[in-house]
């Protein structure tokens, strides 16, 4: 329905390559306002912008493209979202028409199986040729679904830059002493939890003398209020509100300056971002996470889950990261290395890549 920035250099690898001709049709909002179709991506000869319509308090979209543009390909890659109504008769004209279509998305909705809406996916499913999902877990779940029967289910890991990418906009060295701040990157909404960071930060100032500052970078609806919690908090000179950023060189520079991140509420992407810039990251326990967390594991030095809510514990876990100055320039490095192995462009696209071919394949014997 719309592509926001993270999905920039995927795009772009993709319509360079010759083993795919592609044409992408975006719309400017996804269900969420926040999430709008970025500018470059739009600026790529391959994407054209059609018209979304939602409805019921935009629980539901319509996608305004001329039939024909979704008739005619060999092959047509769909969100894999019930919610997009008009995917629903794009997949059964094609089915009916033997043509291949094949989804993309996560393998259920955010609640997960056990979600009142997980029936539809597993309709929709069955309805297709195969599904692009993200993650080795996902498609575990998937081929166990019950909806996948015959199907085939390919991984493309949710990325948002290339290797080479990430190793060209690294940050001179900046000695562990230096680095005493904090950065949690997300909208400013309420699942993503931000006046429980702002309270923990400054429970960490009063226990701790540190010089420390919040890097907050998102914007939404919030954060007029969250503004008007660091004044009533006095903490007007030590957190700083950068509003959206997509630059990835100055999110490479925050990043750099700061001991550890915070996800204090949902976590998705900002997981992956936060491993691949090399910087630890702290994440609620209990929320209904993406699948990207599947990168959090038992190695402290780059992640570690604090009780869901809890202020005082989180603002422990800060201090313990703020004053560790045993992680070195070779340790973040090292916690690179671990992300893009795992979530890398470069590996979304050959997955992508991999997906569309072998589907195109099995329709040809």
């Amino acid at each position: 329905m719309a592509m926001g920035d993270y999905r920039r250099q995927f795009v772009q690898q993709l319509v360079k390559s010759e083993r795919l001709n592609c044409t992408f049709y975006v719309g400017e909002e996804y269900f969420k306002k926040s999430v709008r179709t970025d500018a470059e991506i739009l600026a790529t000869n391959r994407v054209k912008m059609v018209r979304n319509i939602y409805a019921f308090s935009r629980g539901v979209g319509f996608q305004i493209i001329k039939p024909w543009k979704v008739l005619q390909p060999d092959l047509v890659v769909i969100e894999y979202n019930p919610r997009v109504l008009t995917n629903w008769v794009w997949i059964i004209v094609r089915r009916v028409a033997r043509k291949r279509t094949l989804g993309w998305g996560h393998v259920w909705p955010r609640k997960g199986p056990e979600s009142k809406t997980a029936f539809l996916r597993k309709i929709m499913l069955r309805m297709m040729d195969g599904l692009i999902v993200y993650t080795e877990q996902q498609k575990k779940e998937a081929e166990s679904s019950g909806g996948c029967a015959g199907k085939k289910v390919y991984v493309a890991p949710n990325a948002l830059y290339s290797a080479s990418f990430v190793r060209s906009i690294c940050k001179p060295q900046i000695t562990p002493e230096f680095r005493r701040d904090i950065i949690s990157v997300g909208r400013l909404v309420a699942e993503k939890k931000p006046f429980v960071l702002i309270n923990a930060f400054n429970e960490f100032l009063k226990n701790c003398d540190s010089d420390s500052r919040l890097h907050l970078v998102g914007d939404g609806p919030l954060r007029e209020a969250l503004s008007s919690r660091v004044d009533e908090l006095g903490l007007r000179g030590r957190v700083r509100f950068h509003g959206h950023v997509s630059d990835p060189g100055v999110l490479a520079g925050l990043y750099a300056v700061s001991a550890v991140s915070v996800v204090p509420g949902f976590a998705g992407l900002s997981v992956t971002q936060s491993l691949i810039f090399g910087c630890p990251v702290l994440v609620s326990k209990n929320e209904d996470h993406a699948p990207e967390v599947v990168l959090l594991d038992d190695d402290r030095s780059r992640s570690q889950y604090f009780d869901t809510d809890n202020e005082a514990a989180l603002a422990k876990l800060i201090e313990a990261y703020v004053q560790n100055e045993s992680l070195t320039e070779a340790d973040r490095e090292a916690i690179v290395d671990y992300a893009l192995d795992k979530f890398s462009v470069d590996a979304m696209t050959e997955g992508f890549l991999s997906a569309v071919e072998g589907c195109l394949a099995d329709a040809s014997r």
